[in-house]
């Protein structure tokens, strides 16, 4: 079974997400804040890895980047702000990269 690592601090989000995934039969953390993630980052591994570049805490493309250097997984970044901006620095280091609104 895949596991999923959400990193998402907004519910409504989260939820549409975990509609997304779940009829792929994944097995889905959520983490609501950096600090979180890198907890659940540390004790499990994960298939993909998708981070908000809006948490509160911590700016998504720094965990990303980071996620990109040290764990062997998909990773996709999501935002609803500068989505040009963002898409370009996720193609440059190897992301994907959703934008929100995200629609089920």
């Amino acid at each position: 079974m895949k596991k999923i690592l959400l990193i998402e601090d907004q519910v409504e989000y989260q939820d549409k997400l975990i509609r997304r995934y779940s009829s792929e039969n994944c097995n889905i953390d959520i983490a609501e804040s950096g600090m979180e993630a890198f907890y659940f980052l540390n004790k499990s591994e994960y298939n993909t890895v998708i981070v908000s570049n809006d948490l509160s805490d911590l700016d998504g493309l720094w965990i990303v980047q980071k996620l990109c250097k040290n764990k062997d997984c998909k990773v996709i970044l999501t935002s609803l702000f500068n989505h040009k901006f963002l898409k370009k620095k996720a193609d440059k280091i190897g992301v994907g990269f959703i934008s929100k609104p995200i629609n089920n």
